[in-house]
């Protein structure tokens, strides 16, 4: 992408968490939010974040003031999205007003910027209906938040123009995120629908009462997570029987019939939702929760200095 600037709609976690992932490769952000409160709270909640990351050493000694410089909070539409190249959507997850605020953009931008989502389950299909241009318009779910988690999902629908998936990919990669591309448009994408799968098998053990949230939550912390940490599940299966992972799945075959017997725990009975909220509040009061939020930002940090000190050469942007 010739210009170094972006657009950024939406000043909330994952909107001002994009800003620092652009503006730490470089580009020039405008970011705009149509809360003044969240435009007001942005520059004081990027320094604290960058401080973290500098105290993580996960970005240069003094480069915090470089990156915050590249970030200029605007007080209209316009100014975020006119005469960029690239808008990145950033607001709450509902259709109507993703719709809505799409129909805006459109109207304020040039012809050739191309107009992405956040979108974590609304289809582009649905979002960009009304669209007049939608060649140009994608979907690019990243995992909260963007600068720690470097994956995005770019999924796009039958009008996505080839084009359009090509020159994002390139800007994703430009910006040190790891993307996949969909062939098509898929409710859930690819990484809600893995994690809903495992969630909703959490549920229905507790609910069933053959575990409790604490032994759940542990047993994918100290277990599977500590694997999924750095393989995927089918390099996980290739490494687990000296055969590969046809051995594996030919060995173990009956333990996947047991997927057979999996339910749907949602529509979520309020009975069911006092248990897991009951569980997680006397873990963790609900005045601490953003404590507890900045904790695992933190903890992020320290398993991605990990990860930048030791994976592979091949495996490093």
């Amino acid at each position: 992408m010739e210009q170094h600037q972006v657009g950024i709609v939406g000043a909330g976690l994952i909107g001002r968490a994009w800003s620092i992932v652009f503006a730490r490769s470089g580009y020039e952000v405008r970011l705009y939010d149509s809360a003044v409160r969240l435009r007001d709270a942005v520059i004081p909640r990027l320094e604290t974040t960058l401080a973290d990351l500098e105290t993580m050493a996960l970005i240069p000694a003094r480069e915090k003031a470089l990156i915050l410089s590249r970030v200029t909070v605007v007080d209209a539409l316009a100014d975020a999205v006119v005469g960029v190249p690239y808008v990145q959507e950033a607001i709450q997850e509902t259709l109507d007003a993703k719709q809505s605020i799409f129909g805006q953009i459109e109207s304020l931008a040039g012809s050739a910027t191309i107009l992405a989502s956040s979108s974590s389950a609304l289809l582009p299909s649905q979002i960009f209906s009304h669209m007049q241009h939608k060649g140009r318009c994608v979907v690019v779910h990243p995992v909260n938040p963007p600068f720690l988690v470097p994956f995005v999902e770019i999924v796009p629908d039958e009008n996505t123009a080839a084009t359009t998936v090509r020159v994002v990919k390139r800007l994703m990669e430009s910006i040190n995120q790891k993307p996949i591309v969909l062939t098509r448009e898929y409710p859930g994408f690819v990484l809600n629908r893995l994690q809903v799968a495992l969630v909703n098998e959490a549920i229905s053990i507790v609910q069933q009462g053959i575990a409790s949230v604490a032994d759940v939550d542990d047993a994918v912390k100290f277990g599977l997570g500590r694997r999924w940490a750095f393989m995927g599940p089918f390099e996980t299966l290739d490494l687990n029987a000296p055969g590969g992972i046809r051995d594996f799945l030919e060995r173990f075959e009956s333990m996947y019939l047991l997927a057979r017997g999996f339910h749907a725990m949602a529509p979520f009975s309020s009975e069911l939702l006092t248990q897991l909220e009951t569980a997680r509040r006397n873990a963790l009061p609900l005045s601490q929760l953003e404590d507890r939020m900045e904790w695992r930002d933190r903890e992020l940090m320290r398993v991605t200095k990990l990860f930048l000190e030791n994976s592979p050469p091949q495996e490093r942007s």
